[in-house]
This record gives C-alpha cells, structure tokens and sequence, in this order.
C-alpha cells in the first residue's frame, strides 16, 4: 500500500499516481475538456493549421496548451486525396523523462476514398513508453484542404459527465431499408442511444445498457391518422462485428417479423390492417462512458 497523498518525509508522488487518480474520475481513454478553445482547429492555408488552447488527458496523463502551436500540411497533389490527422504524442524516454508534441501523421494519397493514416495504439497506463492522441482529421482533395473533423470526445467535469459520442447520423430514407455501420464498436460503451424516426415522422429513443454483439431490441410507436391507429414496430440486431446494426428487413417469407405495421379503426367493425413494410429507421446512435 502506498498513501499518495500523505507527507511521509520523502518525495514520493509520480505522475503515475496522479495519472491513475484522473483515470479513475474521467475515464482511462483520452479526453478533452471543456477549457479554453478546447484545441480549436484552424487552417490558417493550404500548408498551415493553427490549434487553440486547451486541456487534455492521454490515459489520465494531463497535458495542456497555454496559447496556440501551428503544424505544417504537406502539399497535396491534383487528381488525388489524402486523411492527414493532427494529435498530440506522449513519449518517455529510458530515463523516464516524459514529454509531449504536437504532429501531423500524414496519410497514403489514393485517387478515390481515402483512409485515415495508421496511429500508434500505446496505452501509458500499461505502461507503454509513447502513446498517441488523435484530435482532427484534414482531408485533402487536390491542392484544397478540406474543414477539420473533430476526432475527440469531450469530458464536461471532472466527475466524468461527458458528452455523449456520435457514432452514426443518417437519413430516415436510406436508414428504413439498410444496414447501417457505426464509427465505433459498442462495446466500448456502458450505453447507447438508438434514436428512430418512423414514417409518420414521429422520433423516439431506446436506451441500451451494456450493448453486444448479438443484442436484439425492438422499437415501436403508436400514431392516430384521419380515422386509424398505426402501431408500428421493427426488430434491430448488433452483428457480430459490434459496429454494425441490421436495420432492414430481410426478404424472404421467414422473416416478417423484423417490421411490421399495424392499423386499427375507431370503430370495432372495421377489421385489421397488417404491413410489412419497412416504416422505422435508425437516423442517430450516441455512445456513453460512465
């Protein structure tokens, strides 16, 4: 046992103890806080981008930026494109000097859908030396540099009530009839927020708790029109992959049950209407860390 924060006549206290202290209260993921410009992205030119101030954590280990540090882009090239991402890099060297930078990783050109550069995955809290934080992504098309995508998830307080992640946003037209694919797997969630939109228009949210692969849930929804009641409901499943949710209904005369619509009178003598067309659809998915 050791007792972090008791005098004990001797210099004791690492950024380790205090590292896993942060961890504990935000969250061993990295983070940004709500503080000053919150690293704040700006493309100053087609060579230069500008980050704000701000307050972050790698793995519990804080690191701060007083007033704003410029990176250099690389040039693109006409006819191709390119995913650069602007982070910050943690590293400790054999003497246990620990230091941080700001860097550009620059991602492989290609002439059509670009992917993001490949990041080092340390994790300082295992004990790993360096470890990598990915704060914007720069998408290059030609000699153009497009607007910085946000690639962090922000922490509001240092009890760990955080903003909730966007791990998908879509369209009620393309989403009633697809399969949807998240930006992350959801079990690295303790919840997530489905919100659904039917044909009517109507939006509602179902909360999951401790998401898996395999987890089935339904949602459902009761809407009056002219002289009827629709109920409509629609059966969901998380694949195996964890990041993909099946949100169409598949053809074929066994599989009614992953959508259905039902009309019901006012009047008890106007008999039952049953569809099985596809009148929901996933348009948001939002990722909670408690």
């Amino acid at each position: 046992m050791d007792a972090i924060t008791a005098g004990n006549g001797k210099n004791h206290v690492t950024s380790a103890d205090d590292a896993e202290i942060f961890a504990s209260l935000i969250g061993g993921e990295s983070c940004v806080m709500q503080r000053g410009d919150m690293f704040k992205c700006i493309v100053e030119t087609a060579n230069k981008a500008t980050i704000g101030t701000g307050l972050g954590f790698i793995h519990g280990h804080a690191f701060r930026c007083e007033v704003p540090e410029s990176v250099v882009i690389k040039s693109g090239s006409q006819g191709f494109k390119r995913n650069d991402i602007i982070g910050v890099r943690w590293t400790t060297d054999s003497l246990g000097n620990e230091s941080i930078s700001l860097e550009v990783i620059q991602g492989t050109p290609v002439t059509l859908n670009p992917s993001d550069p490949e990041t080092p995955s340390g994790n300082l809290l295992n004990g790993d030396r360096s470890a990598w934080f990915s704060l914007w992504r720069i998408k290059i098309d030609g000699i153009t540099v497009g607007t910085p995508e946000k690639m962090f998830r922000e922490v509001n307080s240092y009890l760990g009530m955080m903003t909730p992640k966007v791990l998908f946003t879509g369209d009620f037209a393309q989403t009633k009839s697809s399969q949807i694919t998240l930006s992350d797997v959801v079990t690295n969630y303790t919840k997530i927020d489905v919100v659904y939109q039917t044909s009517g228009g109507d939006v509602g949210t179902i909360p999951l708790y401790n998401p898996q692969a395999g987890t089935k849930f339904v949602v459902w929804s009761a809407e009056p029109s002219n002289d009827y009641i629709f109920f409509k409901n629609k059966a969901f499943l998380i694949q195996e992959n964890a990041k993909s949710i099946n949100a169409a209904r598949v053809t074929g005369s066994d599989s009614s049950w992953w959508a259905q619509e039902y009309r019901f009178a006012y009047t008890s003598n106007a008999g039952l209407y049953t569809s099985h067309t596809n009148s929901i659809g996933i348009i948001a998915v939002y990722g909670y860390r408690f």
